[in-house]
């Protein structure tokens, strides 16, 4: 009987343990085309799903890479929101002509090993400038492939309202047959721009990383290492903090191995992070890009009767950096912490001194210095204890964070305007302090000031910033309008059954194409196309 019941619990916790256990994670890419030319814009949609190709809402961040061999890549961080992201990558005038892999994938399907990434062909060509030594490309004689590649419509119908359209003119399109549980894309694009050749390299990828990696539920896990200028490799208090108005602190984690790992927010765009720590050295940023290149760029076959439309393409970059878009977007402000401060001090509303030693003193309300060894630290009053902090205090300066309290004693009061002072305890994951100050200069500039050592500054890009197709506003201007994507919606859904888009200056034929994966992991598409022309 105890050995049955000892079954039956065994059984239990080993259930218990396989539903609780994390999904298998995947990501599926589509792209507006599979054909682009160095500084073109790709447009792409991520979704995510399980390896049931059931839709899975789980990592915040994808990481793609673009890549040809160990000398031409591209590498971003795209936000998940409702297992699907987009963004558009503004590919590098310096990459050389070849056929490149798209690679994606997560965090947490990194504890699975390459070989579960996604992966796609692509094909770039530089049409600036041609380098038998840098570029893989073959020129070739003979007639050039079909334009459109075959497709299974698999009962999608595609349909515009013409197939005839002048300039700039307004296209309706109609889908029809789409799934309920199916996830697409639509693109148009003009033809020519299609590359056909779906096949990849058969390669053997390295083993999965040695130590399991957490999925990013929440946001970015930035991961750094300490670097230690002697042999004492002991540090404490590791911090990142981005320079700003808004306090933008986070308390790094330190593994049993050394590793530190920051959970932010994912933080939008370039961000100058600043990095610290208590200790004889300073943190390192690590890579979260791990995919293997492939040992050397492949090959494109070129055709003669190609060189129009290329001619044509490489105009429509060069235009678009001489008449850029009517209006930019502007990156709003990242704010985590939304925390009250006891006492604000504008200090051009009182006589300024010498030293912030005697600003506190004079009229910096609970704020001011002790001396502790060799060190003079900034302290807090505490009312309800009626105690200082003894110097556990978190000090800012334009949100970055100040290890050193010398080094912000030490600075010109006439470059900082205001000082909040934040009273009480703050636990910034295994961090604790007691108190904030938060000094900030009018332009949050930081003017004149010196980090210690031990603080370093990092060119940190965050996730890219949002971004979906924008029809030009100059179809009425006599700007040129050389696009050969028309349109792009990576997350067309069965409601969307009516869609429109504008022809540009470019005539020819246009392509207009959806595609999904069904939960059975087949990709399924249907076109059509039309003609552009030019009105008399």
């Amino acid at each position: 009987m105890k050995r049955t019941i000892n079954i039956l619990l065994a059984c239990f916790w080993w259930s218990m343990i396989t539903v609780m256990a994390q999904p298998y994670e995947r990501l599926h890419v589509q792209t507006d085309k599979d054909f682009y030319l160095a500084g073109e814009k790709m447009y792409l949609g991520v979704w995510g799903m399980d390896d049931k190709h059931n839709s899975l809402d789980m990592s915040r961040v994808a990481y793609i890479e673009l890549l040809g061999d160990a000398y031409n890549s591209v590498q971003v961080k795209v936000q998940l929101d409702n297992a699907q992201g987009n963004a558009v990558i503004d590919l590098p005038y310096t990459l050389s002509s070849g056929v490149y892999e798209l690679v994606a994938y997560t965090r947490w399907m990194r504890n699975e090993g390459e070989s579960i990434f996604f992966r796609k062909p692509i094909a770039v060509f530089n049409s600036l400038r041609y380098s038998p030594t840098l570029d893989q490309v073959v020129f070739v004689d003979e007639a050039t492939p079909a334009q459109v590649c075959s497709v299974t419509q698999d009962n999608i119908r595609v349909k515009t309202d013409r197939k005839i359209f002048g300039t700039r003119s307004k296209v309706s399109i109609v889908v029809d047959g789409l799934q309920e549980d199916v996830r697409y894309s639509l693109s148009v694009v003009k033809a020519g721009s299609l590359f056909c050749e779906n096949q990849l390299e058969e390669r053997h990828f390295p083993k999965k990383d040695n130590e399991e990696k957490m999925a990013e539920l929440e946001g970015m896990i930035v991961e750094a290492c300490f670097v230690p200028w002697g042999d004492n490799k002991e540090f404490m208090r590791p911090n990142l903090s981005v320079k700003g108005k808004n306090m933008n602190y986070y308390a790094g984690q330190i593994a049993n191995n050394g590793t530190v790992y920051f959970y932010t927010p994912s933080l939008p765009g370039v961000k100058e992070m600043f990095a610290g720590v208590e200790g004889d050295g300073q943190l390192e940023m690590v890579s979260p890009f791990i995919a293997t290149p492939p040992s050397k760029l492949r090959a494109i076959r070129l055709h003669k009767d190609q060189e129009q439309e290329l001619m044509e393409r490489c105009m429509q970059i060069q235009s678009a950096r001489f008449y850029p878009a009517d209006s930019i977007k502007k990156e709003l402000p990242a704010t985590f912490y939304n925390y009250k401060p006891r006492w604000s001090f504008d200090l051009d509303e009182y006589k300024r001194f010498p030293t912030f030693e005697e600003t506190f003193l004079e009229f910096i309300t609970g704020v001011s210095t002790m001396t502790k060894g060799e060190k003079k630290l900034i302290t807090i009053f505490d009312e309800v204890s009626g105690a200082s902090n003894n110097g556990n205090t978190l000090v800012l300066l334009d949100g970055v964070t100040i290890m050193n309290h010398q080094d912000l004693l030490s600075y010109n009061p006439y470059f900082v305007k205001w000082v909040d002072v934040y009273a009480g305890k703050y636990i910034f994951g295994e961090q604790v302090y007691e108190g904030i100050v938060s000094f900030r200069t009018p332009n949050h500039w930081m003017p004149s000031f010196q980090l210690s050592g031990n603080s370093v500054v990092v060119e940190y890009e965050g996730v890219l910033s949002k971004q979906g197709y924008e029809h030009p506003s100059w179809r009425q201007s006599s700007c040129p309008d050389l696009r050969h994507t028309l349109y792009w919606n990576p997350n067309v859904t069965v409601n969307d059954c009516q869609l429109e888009c504008w022809t540009s200056d470019m005539c020819g034929t246009y392509i207009v194409k959806v595609e999904g994966m069904t939960k059975e992991g087949k990709i399924i598409s249907g076109t059509t196309s039309f003609q552009v022309k030019e009105e008399h």
